[in-house]
């Protein structure tokens, strides 16, 4: 569900590399602390547990917690948490994954040389590389219904991929690594 803004709300945007579908996902202002991956998985998998657990037959209820819990895991690209912490390579190198930024550059000029200098392609969509991540380590069953839906559910979180995903060429991707639910991603 979405709501008007109000006046106090619409001067300000929290997460400028997010789009509209996040935007309505994102903490208040007064709360400017990174949110880690797993954190914010969890959340998002609560949060969907709760609403789907009265509307939702167990056969979708199933997937779409899966979704939730695995949607954000491209962000493990290490370009993009270079980018998340904008651009700090000390800060990038310790500590876990994010999926939030505690700070985002207001101008648009400082976050295009962020994302320049962290080497991530212009139009680069996280969700994608999701998509990948969860087809190779989120445990789907090949062929099956739910595997699609998840799938789907995951490359089309913000709206891209609905239903063509826009191509965004990506020369030296690099070898993306981490953890995610216990399963180590390489």
């Amino acid at each position: 569900l979405f709501a008007k803004a109000s006046a106090s709300n619409r001067n300000s945007e929290h997460d400028l590399f997010a789009d509209d579908d996040d935007l309505a996902s994102s903490w208040t202002p007064d709360d400017r602390s990174e949110v880690t991956l797993a954190d914010h998985s969890a959340w998002v998998k609560r949060a969907v547990e709760k609403i789907a657990s009265r509307c939702l037959p167990q056969e979708f209820f199933d997937p779409l917690c899966h979704a939730a819990y695995w949607h954000d895991v491209g962000k493990l690209d290490e370009r993009f948490q270079l980018v998340l912490r904008q651009g700090d390579e000390i800060a990038n190198g310790f500590g876990e994954p994010l999926a939030k930024s505690a700070f985002v550059p207001t101008s648009p000029a400082r976050r295009e040389a962020i994302r320049e200098a962290a080497g991530l392609p212009k139009g680069f969509r996280h969700e994608f590389l999701s998509f990948q991540l969860v087809e190779r380590h989120a445990g789907l069953s090949a062929g099956e219904h739910a595997a699609d839906l998840v799938l789907h559910l995951v490359a089309s979180h913000h709206g891209h991929a609905r239903p063509f995903a826009p191509v965004v060429p990506d020369s030296e991707p690099p070898a993306v690594s981490g953890r995610h639910d216990g399963i180590v991603i390489a």
